[in-house]
């Protein structure tokens, strides 16, 4: 199994916007109360880590330092618990984007809450061992 620290680098992170669009054309939605996740499976056979993206609208929160201060929440929300996705029968890579939703300013805990309930229904859908 991959050595996973409690990290989220450079390489974890989705940039391109020929990704983002892939995920949001073609990938799969799951949702919560405060977020929405759009998961796709990675079609490159040299990636080893999930790519994550964050996004908080415009449109929820004008002020810029409420959107940072959200995505900051989310992330690390996610580097604390991203140990859910990585199994060790997980030989695919996944691109995942987090979207924040919800009209109010949400806590550490529940977005925490949010992501572990998110990650591991990514972890059944995708990781599990029994077919549905």
């Amino acid at each position: 199994m991959l050595e996973l620290k409690n990290t989220f680098s450079k390489i974890e992170k989705i940039k391109s916007k020929k990704e983002i669009s892939r995920i949001f054309n073609d990938g799969i939605f799951f949702y919560s109360e405060y977020l929405n996740v759009k998961v796709i499976k990675t079609n490159k056979q040299n990636q080893k880590l999930h790519k994550v993206g964050v996004s908080v609208p415009k449109k929820l929160f004008k002020l810029a330092v409420d959107r940072n201060k959200l995505k900051r929440l989310i992330r690390e929300a996610y580097r604390l618990n991203k140990n859910i996705i990585y199994t060790d029968n997980n030989s695919e890579t996944l691109n995942i984007f987090f979207i924040y939703k919800n009209k109010e300013f949400a806590n550490y805990k529940i977005i925490e809450d949010d992501i572990l309930k998110l990650l591991k229904e990514i972890n059944l859908r995708f990781f599990s061992t029994k077919k549905r």
